[in-house]
């Protein structure tokens, strides 16, 4: 379907304008720009706008399209546009993004005056009071709302910064990605702080007032906003998430007193984040924080004075006052207040449907990623963190294997041996390199800055199976422990640091030899590092989009790369040269597995499609559709029959790989699956979601096992330790976790503030073995050692 956005056109929605560049109905152009196509009409009672949801090739869009009524009224057409200007400046993930030249006029045939249109990214996910009715109108816990404070905060100190504020702060203009990172939207009403406009305030005129009833300032309401009256709308949205009422509500509105008694109806917030509340929704603005910067390090004070009641024991540290760690909750790993018992597991639900009709779930829409800040140039100095840096040249690939020709890059017939675990791997090697000795510094007091004012985001974990996402790890069986290991046994040093990369990292695989380690990110790169010497090896170039998907085949000579624009790239590791472009999905590509013969890639989409590819002859082989929604990340089991797949449906579905069949859907899940693993036997399904928790299910009988829960907010990424006791997940909670599988106990959290953890990779380093993450929010590859 296309829609034709003329006013005047008899028959917009014309059956053959699928098919045509012009309306059937009317002449008037279909393809705006060149590039966009209206699909369908999403709403026409969003304030100066009717808005259409419009797709660039494959890619979807919103498209504003300011009201005829208003078009010949100067000051509605200049706030429509101020929208355009402002989010063109900006580049964030918690503001949609808009090209320079996302703004344009477009002429219907036959009229006269011109359409005034603004394309911008489209946010797949509920708004703030959209969530709330989702929710049952709970209320949400201190925690999470200081972390999504903080987001916003950051937003607003970048708006901020450009000399903008945004005037109309409220539930219903902040939306909920999929991936958990808060948008801040329509910014119509946003308002250029310049000495003109504070001339202004003085005189009655010439201000347009903006008001949304309980959120406005009182100042605001009276026609002169200033940038604190963002502050006290963010304050009242707040008062909204953490009470369930409205603050114009009777329960919290005294009008005879004017005052907002909202404490009551949140008995579960600590009175210090109570009296910053307050602060924000101050009658006055003097009594209000002075600026962004105030706030945000205000929330570093209150997210430190959570951490010990938020995470329980004390965690061990080779420095007790660096920020990235946070305390453990010990061994016992009990469940949250929802009825689970030690451990985490639940009780008996309904959890499986063997019809390949059976999953259901609304669609959840897949991160649009941004373009993030770049750290400051003083960031050792302000977090005793150490960075690697790119060589100035190429360095020699540590194995001294020759490059392979094309035909040697996919054997006939491949397999591999587990490395020693004495002496394969040169343990104490990887932090060391003839020009890179890497040392860990004692972080000074300035490490806490970046606590708070570093940009915290991230994109869903899209860690699939076989060879992706540390998932080399099912060729490498050894005898699984029987044994749990005690909480106070695991210590982790200060990161060392993979620099390179210029913006978010999303995805990360290792090599079989666990020697060279492969990542993807927001940069379009992919880039290729040498684990030994602690070196950048070589950079990939060839994206047109962000590269989310990464996966190496089984004898360390292909890699494969899925980007945001549908396109699958094959490379050859040894020379970083080009091989392959595989063209087929109508969406991003999301995640890749291959299989340990080397043969088969399978990609997962957004076009809610799982492809078979032949490898050999670069061909596909088969297409998988079951699932409702975007297919966001895909695992092989050991044995290679059975293929694991987890989407923004909710479900899990199991597939024969032979056969191309679906075997079962797994439905325990309550909001979207961003991962899925195979435990290394291959006799459970892991998998983590939305809904904080990780799921574990029996492969024969397709039951649930246990529920482990801990994490706060999305579970992004799952990897396990070469003995599979081990399980480490990811989580937009800013937290790395580690499990004892075993015993099915939660042990210790890594915590990495202002980064919400992307992925993640397990690597032996003889008797230790290394955590390596990426997240959005940082540009760079963390590496955590554990003893």
């Amino acid at each position: 379907m296309t829609l034709c956005i003329n006013p005047s056109c008899q028959n917009p929605n014309h059956p053959e304008n699928a098919v045509h560049s012009t309306c059937q109905s009317c002449g008037s152009e279909l393809i705006l720009q060149g590039r966009y196509r209206v699909m369908r009409l999403l709403t026409n009672s969003s304030g100066f706008g009717i808005v259409y949801e419009a797709f660039e090739r494959d890619q979807p869009k919103i498209l504003k399209v300011l009201k005829p009524l208003y078009s010949s009224t100067p000051k509605a057409v200049q706030l429509f546009e101020q929208e355009a200007l402002v989010l063109s400046r900006l580049h964030h993930p918690g503001v949609p993004r808009v090209e320079s030249d996302g703004c344009f006029q477009v002429m219907p045939k036959g009229g006269t005056t011109p359409l005034h249109c603004i394309v911008m990214e489209k946010i797949d996910g509920p708004n703030l009071s959209e969530w709330m009715r989702q929710q049952g109108n709970h209320p949400i816990q201190e925690r999470q709302a200081i972390q999504w404070l903080q987001q916003l905060a950051e937003v607003l100190h970048l708006v901020h910064q450009q000399q903008y504020f945004h005037r109309d702060i409220k539930p219903e203009n902040i939306m909920l990605r999929s991936d958990g990172q808060l948008v801040l939207v329509d910014f119509g009403a946003a308002r250029e702080m310049t000495y003109t406009y504070f001339e202004q305030l003085e005189s009655t005129g010439g201000i347009t007032r903006i008001s949304s009833a309980g959120y406005t300032a009182p100042e605001q309401e009276r026609g002169q906003a200033v940038p604190q009256s963002d502050f006290y709308a963010l304050g009242c949205t707040f008062i909204y998430l953490l009470t369930g009422k409205r603050p114009v509500d009777a329960s919290i509105y005294d009008v005879q007193m004017n005052e907002l008694n909202w404490r009551p109806l949140a008995p579960h917030i600590s009175p210090g984040f109570a009296n910053f509340i307050d602060r924000l929704t101050a009658s006055r603005v003097m009594d209000r924080p002075i600026n962004t910067l105030e706030i945000l390090t205000q929330l570093g004070g209150l997210q430190d004075a959570i951490a010990p009641s938020a995470s329980g024991a004390a965690f061990p540290s080779t420095h007790p006052d660096h920020p990235s760690f946070s305390n453990g909750a010990g061994a016992s790993g009990a469940g949250k207040e929802n009825g689970t018992g030690p451990g985490g597991t639940k009780g008996d639900r309904p959890s499986l449907s063997l019809s390949p009709d059976a999953s259901s779930g609304a669609d959840s829409n897949l991160v649009e990623e941004i373009p993030l800040f770049t750290l400051p140039p003083d960031y050792t100095a302000m977090t005793g963190v150490e960075r690697w840096s790119r060589p100035s040249q190429s360095v020699p690939v540590s194995d001294t294997t020759q490059p392979p020709g094309a035909s040697d890059l996919l054997p006939a017939a491949f397999s591999v041996s587990p490395p020693s675990q004495t002496g394969a791997l040169a343990p104490d090697t990887l932090m060391q390199s003839s020009q890179t000795t890497l040392q860990s510094q004692q972080g000074s007091g300035k490490g806490r800055t970046l606590r708070w004012l570093g940009v915290g985001m991230l994109l869903l974990g899209l860690v699939g199976g076989g060879i992706v996402g540390g998932r080399s790890l099912h060729l490498l069986h050894s005898q699984q422990s029987q044994e749990s290991v005690e909480p106070d046994a695991l210590a982790f040093s200060l990161p060392t640091v993979l620099e390179g990369h210029t913006s978010a990292v999303n995805a990360l695989a290792m090599s079989v030899d666990q020697r060279t380690l492969v990542s993807g990110s927001d940069d379009k790169t992919v880039r290729i590092w040498d684990l030994v010497a602690g070196q950048e090896l070589r950079s990939l170039i060839g994206h047109g989009d962000r590269v989310q998907a990464i996966a190496i085949s089984p004898n360390g000579r292909l890699v494969a790369s899925g980007d945001g624009e549908s396109l699958i790239k094959l490379w050859d590791l040894m020379t970083g040269e080009a091989i392959a472009d595989l063209a087929g999905h109508t969406g991003a590509i999301n995640a890749l597995a291959i299989t340990a013969d080397g043969r088969t890639l399978v990609s997962a989409s957004a076009d809610r499609t799982i492809k078979l590819w032949n490898l050999v002859n670069q061909t596909e082989i088969a297409t998988l559709r079951g699932h409702n929604s975007f297919v966001n990340t895909v695992d092989i089991s050991p044995d290679g029959t059975v293929l694991a797949s987890g989407s923004a449906d909710r479900t899990v579905k199991l597939w024969n790989l032979t056969t191309q069949q679906e075997i079962a859907t797994l439905t325990d899940h309550t909001s979207f699956v961003n991962t899925v693993t195979f435990s290394l036997d291959g006799t459970y399904v892991i998998s983590g979601g939305a809904d904080s928790q990780i799921n574990i299910w029996d492969r024969s009988t397709y039951r649930p096992v246990s529920t482990l829960e801990h994490h706060d907010s999305f579970v992004n990424a799952l990897s396990m330790t070469l003995d599979g006791q081990f399980l480490i997940s990811t989580s937009a909670d800013q937290t790395i976790a580690v499990w004892d599988l075993n015993a099915r106990n939660y042990l210790q959290s890594i915590a990495w503030p202002n980064t919400f953890v992307n992925a993640a990779v397990v690597r032996a380093t003889g008797s230790t073995w290394q955590v390596i993450a990426a997240g959005r929010g940082n540009n760079n590859i963390h590496i955590w050692n554990v003893e």
